[in-house]
């Protein structure tokens, strides 16, 4: 009797996570950043830019719980973002930068999550990062090459450092959810990636760190320290966190 009822179990699991899948999809199409961010703690939360001014050349950030005015480049633009809700567009360089953010270690524990609108294109550039070039590419950054969402940590590249990037792309033009997770191991096996709450499959492009990735260049939103810029990067709730954030 119960290898009869087998596999109309089955069909009723299949059926169940076909219409639990389309419900995530209709959520995900009409959510909006906060709905998401009330489904995270805030817990290890060091930065959150939700970028909902809608207008003007100042955005009210938190900074480990406490708020601060931050003022924008002229490289920002206001669009309409995810669900109707306001957010940036950044072109050409950074929208801001801060000294005392995102100054991580390689043995701590770290995330980095966002709201991102990618144009169509296999362009490169950093959503946001803290990495010196000019000391071998010292830092972080949170990445896209050419829609894949990825990480490099560095102490010098390329010979002590990770870099890990999904192997899907996200689409272009779509408000998507991205995050990159850090475990403080110092290996890629400890980075993982999220696009819409879906763990990736990645591809390891370095694997080889062990020395430290503190850098003395500020963060920025945009770009890495003087280059890489993300053309045409479409943002809202930017988060770091001093913890690894879980599915």
């Amino acid at each position: 009797a119960l290898n009869s009822e087998i596999p109309a179990a089955k069909a009723k699991v299949e059926a169940r996570r076909g219409s639990a899948r389309a419900a995530f999809d209709t959520w995900l199409a009409s959510a909006k950043p906060e709905d998401f961010g009330q489904q995270v703690s805030s817990e290890g939360l060091h930065l959150q830019a939700v970028f909902n001014e809608g207008r003007g050349t100042a955005a009210k950030f938190q900074v480990n719980g406490q708020p601060r005015d931050v003022t924008l480049t002229d490289k920002v633009s206001w669009k309409t973002g995810n669900a109707g809700s306001p957010a940036i567009e950044v072109s050409g360089g950074a929208a801001t930068e801060l000294a005392d953010v995102g100054d991580f270690e390689a043995d701590q524990k770290f995330s980095y999550a966002a709201w991102v609108n990618l144009k169509p294109n296999d362009g490169v550039g950093a959503i946001a990062s803290r990495m010196d070039r000019g000391n071998a590419y010292r830092g972080w950054d949170f990445w896209v090459q050419g829609r894949r969402i990825g990480t490099h940590i560095v102490n010098s590249w390329s010979g002590d450092a990770l870099k890990v990037v999904s192997k899907n792309q996200v689409n272009g033009n779509e408000w998507t959810h991205v995050a990159v997770t850090y475990d403080g191991s110092k290996k890629a096996a400890g980075v993982k990636v999220y696009i819409n709450g879906v763990a990736q499959e990645t591809n390891v492009e370095a694997d080889s760190l062990k020395g430290s990735i503190q850098s003395n260049v500020p963060f920025k939103i945009g770009q890495r320290n003087d280059s890489d810029p993300l053309a045409g990067l479409g943002l809202q709730d930017l988060r770091l966190y001093r913890r690894e954030l879980s599915a």
